[in-house]
């Protein structure tokens, strides 16, 4: 996501001057905080509760506008400096991530993003369809098929899905919960209105893109401050 829109943005917009001794003084954007920047990009922060740094760390070396929060970050409360600085507007993105919260938690966390953000995205693989469970179920016995081209080396992963088939089992299984716990978009905004924080001025969209032919569907629901 970050390649992408940093390259669709860097397309659009005339380079900068690169900046100097003073303003590049301190921390850089493979360190746990994330500097100012001038150059038009969008600097993505990755933050969890239980922060994954060695995975993090790998991913920001990859990229100069992708840095972490090493600390755990709750949420529902995100930390001040977290939130707009410098004039920087704060977009949330919750990427495969907001069917893991329960309606409390759910709600405590639009609540949070609606009084700091200035606006966020819920994306989510799987929706709570008949042709979603579909597109899973699928997606189990497809591990059948695929196992000795990608794991033919791993007695453990051959053993798991042939003669014991967990590994199918248990992916089946976690995308027939997660499916059923992903709320539709008239469910997001309907927490929205009740979560105790003034909706006033936001303007939130929705839609739906294929990514698996022909019943697996990618949700999202996009809200922006004006």
């Amino acid at each position: 996501i970050e390649r992408d829109l940093n390259a669709q943005l860097s397309s659009r917009m005339p380079r900068s001057p690169p900046p100097t001794a003073t303003e590049s003084k301190g921390l850089t954007p493979r360190s746990p905080r994330a500097p100012p920047t001038n150059n038009g990009a969008v600097n993505f922060v990755l933050t969890d509760i239980h922060p994954h740094i060695p995975d993090w760390t790998e991913a920001s070396k990859r990229s100069e506008n992708l840095s972490f929060v090493s600390e755990s970050v709750d949420a529902s409360n995100a930390p001040a400096s977290l939130n707009a600085q410098d004039g920087k507007k704060i977009f949330r993105l919750y990427n495969l991530a907001f069917h893991h919260f329960d309606n409390k938690l759910g709600s405590d966390i639009l609540r949070n993003t609606l009084e700091t953000a200035d606006g966020f995205g819920i994306f989510e693989l799987q929706e709570r369809t008949i042709s979603s469970l579909i597109t899973i179920f699928a997606m189990g016995l497809l591990m059948f098929l695929i196992t000795p081209f990608y794991f033919w080396r791993s007695p453990g992963h051959l053993f798991f899905t042939y003669i014991i088939p967990i590994i199918p089992f248990v992916l089946i299984f976690d995308g027939y919960i997660s499916s059923l716990r992903t709320r539709s978009a008239e469910e997001v905004q309907a927490m929205m209105k009740e979560c105790g924080a003034s909706c006033d001025g936001w303007t939130v969209k929705n839609g739906k893109e294929q990514h698996t032919w022909p019943t697996g569907y990618m949700t999202w629901v996009i809200g922006v401050k004006a």
